[in-house]
């Protein structure tokens, strides 16, 4: 969860959202996040901020403008790296068996 303007958001992720990421970048997230070891593309995170941010208190996403606006302005005042790893984090955390390894 992260704030920012006052209002509470949450990272949701489902295999269709990652899905509409990779497509979007055209690259496999977990591929992009080992290549950059542990950080996305600013490109990537704008993709992410669009698609998977939603009001802590609902279900429903932010429009993709709203999505991005919020990301940017969290990430303009907490930095670059701590989204990355609040994403990895969520990401682990709703679909965990991209993190797999037989």
């Amino acid at each position: 969860m992260f704030e920012y303007k006052g209002k509470k958001y949450d990272f949701k992720f489902t295999k269709e959202k990652v899905s509409e990421i990779e497509t979007a970048t055209g690259k496999s997230l977990i591929a992009e996040w080992q290549e950059q070891k542990g950080l996305f593309r600013l490109t990537t995170l704008d993709v992410i901020f669009q698609l998977c941010i939603k009001p802590a208190t609902g279900s429903d996403f932010l429009n993709q403008q709203d999505g991005l606006d919020a990301g940017n302005g969290y990430m303009n005042e907490h930095g670059y790296g701590p989204v990355c790893m609040m994403i990895i984090n969520q990401l682990k955390k709703d679909v965990p068996f991209l993190f797999l390894v037989n």
